[in-house]
């Protein structure tokens, strides 16, 4: 699954944001198979996310992220807490979005950014050099979203690994 070869991105993002315990186990796995030692927090959640796409349910989203966040200070200790990791983890996911998202008509500014995030400020989760940081480093380089491999076979990977208690991949005999 960490190589990712054969396997659709979607899928693993939606089984690492899973909240049974083979998808918590999977998901714990998984991130610490990332080697992020000495690696800024902005190319080491690049890193993290070009191996599997982001689910879109929000929960799915910051589960992943709590898990960024405890494996990246395991392995930077002098990078501070994991919730500061987590909040600035969650701050590039939203700023990515904010800057690059069609959708999205009013683009802001790094004050209006900073603004944004002035509660984080006030409880020290953030600093404004590390919010200047996520905002210029995101601003000139979106964050990517990986491409998709089609599976060859029977069905495509995406639906064994989504329906696999039904397909039989996962029955338990027990």
């Amino acid at each position: 699954m960490f190589q990712g070869e054969g396997l659709s991105k979607s899928a693993i993002g939606e089984i690492l944001g899973d909240n049974r315990p083979f998808a918590l186990e999977t998901l714990d796995l998984f991130t610490r198979e990332h080697r992020l030692h000495n690696v800024p927090i902005v190319p080491a959640l690049r890193q993290y996310l070009f191996s599997f796409r982001l689910p879109g349910e929000s929960q799915k989203i910051d589960r992943i992220l709590i898990k960024f966040a405890e494996i990246y200070v395991e392995q930077n200790p002098d990078y501070g807490s994991a919730d500061q990791a987590h909040t600035v983890a969650y701050s590039c996911i939203m700023v990515n979005t904010l800057l690059h998202n069609p959708n999205v008509k009013d683009k802001p500014s790094l004050e209006k950014y900073i603004e944004m995030n002035e509660d984080l400020l006030a409880t020290g989760s953030i600093t404004v050099e590390q919010l200047t940081e996520v905002f210029q480093s995101v601003s000139v380089t979106q964050f990517k979203i990986p491409d998709e491999v089609a599976a060859t076979g029977k069905g495509s990977v995406d639906d064994i690994l989504l329906h696999a208690e039904r397909e039989g991949w996962l029955f338990n005999k027990a």
